[in-house]
């Protein structure tokens, strides 16, 4: 065996095998309704096969092994690589979920498999996702080249998390980014979609109002979402004394989409951001949007019930004869 798990308390003994040809193996203690739901949960695992379920085992070079193995065979490879979507993210101990979607990310967008645009937008829509998936996920699509993953994609130029990507980065030709954002910046670009990249830019580092106006046009809720990352993610920036105006400028731009949905997230850095220009600018927009919030909302017609409302007169239902008639 080369790898397992052991765990032992009061109710539950039981030790969790995987081999290298990629069995997995429980053996449980006497607790039968235990034993019932970690049956039931291993029983997913093994609905993989064994290259696919490899991508997910704790040594590298096994995982590194099973990668290419899959890549020798091509196309073929597509179905095993979707296989892994197939299951869920987090409910096994030693198949490692990430690094299983990951691999599996940058086969399907090395093999240009289209079959994959959907798994894919699923996966980044994801809240629970780690920063190597989200990387993974986001360059394939760029790979994969389908427009309609430009509103997938859009929220992400404002995540400006940076991650290490190890072993991922040997698994393509060349990439120099280094931040979610310029990620997701490259694969749209990939996508044909670079003007609203530097329309977001612009409103972003330059306070650029018209830029910001082009893109609420058609992606005013995807950008909402790009600008909260900003103000969500920052502090994990590699360089955050240089995030500062940004944050302030993203602060600028909610307010000027009006974005109530972000008053939560500009109440929390007004208290709590490490930049005074921020808490700042957050307070002056969550005072602007919670002003606007208390302004009656305009009335909708097709909400009063008229049912009860007097009828418009008909004239030709007055009887006429004994009216005067002129002479």
């Amino acid at each position: 065996m080369l790898a397992f798990l052991a765990i032992s308390s009061s109710h539950l003994e039981f030790v969790w095998f995987i081999d290298k040809d990629g069995k997995v193996l429980l053996v449980v203690a006497p607790v039968i309704p235990l034993l019932l739901i970690l049956v039931l949960s291993v029983t997913e695992l093994r609905k993989l096969s064994r290259l696919p379920r490899l991508l997910g085992y704790p040594k590298k070079s096994v995982r590194a092994e099973a990668f290419a193995e899959l890549m020798r065979q091509g196309e073929k490879a597509i179905p095993l690589f979707l296989q892994v979507f197939s299951v869920p993210a987090d409910r096994y101990y030693l198949w490692d979920a990430s690094y299983a979607r990951a691999l599996a990310a940058f086969g399907l967008g090395r093999l240009k498999a289209q079959k994959a645009v959907e798994p894919l937008m699923m996966l980044l829509r994801e809240r629970r996702l780690s920063l190597k998936e989200r990387c993974a996920a986001i360059w394939a699509l760029g790979e994969l080249g389908d427009p309609k993953a430009i509103p997938v994609l859009l929220p992400f130029l404002g995540d400006l998390q940076a991650t290490e990507m190890g072993e991922y980065l040997t698994l393509l030709d060349s990439l120099s980014a280094c931040e979610i954002a310029d990620w997701a910046a490259d694969a749209l670009a990939k996508l044909g979609a670079q003007h609203l990249v530097d329309d977001f830019q612009r409103a972003l580092h330059e306070r650029d109002d018209e830029a910001l106006q082009r893109l609420k046009t058609t992606f005013r809720s995807e950008v909402t979402m790009a600008l909260m990352k900003v103000l969500d993610t920052y502090r994990h920036a590699p360089r955050l004394r240089e995030t500062e105006a940004w944050v302030s400028n993203a602060a600028w731009a909610l307010g000027r989409l009006k974005a109530m949905e972000a008053i939560s997230v500009l109440r929390r850095e007004a208290r709590r951001s490490p930049f005074p220009s921020v808490r700042e600018i957050c307070g002056q927009i969550v005072r602007e949007l919670e002003a606007l919030a208390r302004l009656p909302m305009p009335a909708n017609p097709t909400e009063f019930d008229r049912t009860n409302l007097p009828a418009i007169p008909n004239p030709n239902a007055f009887p006429t004869d004994n009216l005067p008639r002129p002479r």
